[in-house]
């Protein structure tokens, strides 16, 4: 997380109201059917209790499907909310979600990916692999690479 202010003096204001980047951001984890207004009534919630935002960690394995439509648009809908409720958000295992956002779905690309891991395990690009993008993976572990070796297709 970002902290805008770091290079100001902390006043008495900021210490009787902080601000959301010197509040605490709880690991918010997601294991189950993923429902956007649910979801957005959580932020709210997270607001209201005073926190400064939240750690998303989303996994594969649940009931909404890693990477589907539904499952970027609820992510997409969550963040949307935090940027309106000024709250700080991050992505646990979810920086592959905030990279597709960024490219708004481009369906080609070429990425590098360093400490791959085994190319799927908290991977940054797996989601451009299968759309179709060529690219670069780099792990320096020899077990785990092999293991990359195995499920990368690029």
């Amino acid at each position: 997380m970002l902290y805008p202010k770091k290079d100001q003096k902390f006043n008495d204001e900021d210490f009787r109201n902080p601000g959301s980047e010197y509040r605490g951001t709880p690991f918010w984890a997601w294991n189950t059917k993923l429902e956007k207004e649910e979801l957005v009534w959580q932020i709210e919630q997270l607001k209201k209790l005073g926190f400064g935002g939240f750690h998303m960690h989303v996994r594969t394995g649940m009931a909404t499907e890693y990477l589907s439509d539904e499952y970027l648009k609820i992510i997409g809908a969550c963040i949307e909310k935090a940027k309106k409720e000024k709250l700080r958000f991050s992505a646990q295992y979810a920086q592959d979600i905030i990279a597709y956002l960024f490219f708004k779905g481009k369906k080609t690309g070429f990425y590098v990916e360093i400490g791959a891991n085994d190319g799927y395990t908290g991977s940054t690009t797996f989601w451009a692999e299968q759309l179709g993008w060529d690219g670069i993976c780099v792990e320096p572990e020899i077990k785990t690479f092999k293991e990359l070796k195995k499920k990368q297709t690029v």
